[in-house]
């Protein structure tokens, strides 16, 4: 798959998040947007716009040639945390110039588009992120991290979200194929 073929789904800005059990909620990360593609345990991180962004994250190469799979596309977001667990875009501007440590450099993975060969965006979010969940296990350390979500009670998540000074939420429908660009059966809160 060339470098350009990663098209990733987007997320459409809402003012509330939607309501029902047909919704997952994530944190939405201040980071930037990757695709990791494993090939033979060859990596390749991928931007949002289809640029080749290996050599930006060395350390997000190296966990993913650790990862026991042959072949994989896995879709997230890089961002630094702060101490206090939220993300910011800011530290990673820094640390990304050379100007702070990338010590605390994560790439939070929420889908999974191929594993082993076997293409998943037909697949509702739901199962994806299953079969993401035993590949990476709840990792709650390390560079490579599964993102947890909550099923419905948007509102609650997002209330939360903003008490604690997050930048947001992410909402999915859980039932829905992986479809590239924006539709709105991702929205962010």
């Amino acid at each position: 798959m060339p470098v350009s073929d990663y098209q990733p789904q987007l997320a459409t800005l809402v003012k509330e998040p939607p309501r029902g059990d047909q919704w997952l909620h994530e944190m939405k990360f201040d980071g930037y947007r990757i695709g990791c593609r494993i090939r033979s345990g060859r990596v390749s991180l991928i931007s949002r716009n289809g640029k080749d962004w290996t050599h930006a994250f060395p350390e997000v190469v190296a966990a993913a040639e650790k990862l026991a799979v042959k072949d994989a596309l896995l879709d997230g977001e890089v961002a630094m945390v702060l101490p206090d667990g939220r993300t910011s875009f800011q530290a990673l501007q820094k640390a990304f110039s050379g100007e702070a440590s990338r010590a605390a450099l994560v790439y939070f993975v929420f889908d999974l588009l191929r594993l082993d060969g076997e293409r998943l965006e037909s697949l509702s979010l739901e199962a994806r992120k299953a079969r993401l969940r035993k590949l990476l296990g709840r990792r709650k350390a390390g560079r490579i991290r599964y993102t947890e979500h909550v099923e419905g009670r948007g509102d609650e998540f997002f209330q939360q979200a903003c008490r604690v000074g997050l930048e947001g939420i992410v909402s999915k429908r859980r039932d829905m194929p992986y479809r590239h660009g924006r539709h709105g059966d991702w929205l962010k809160t």
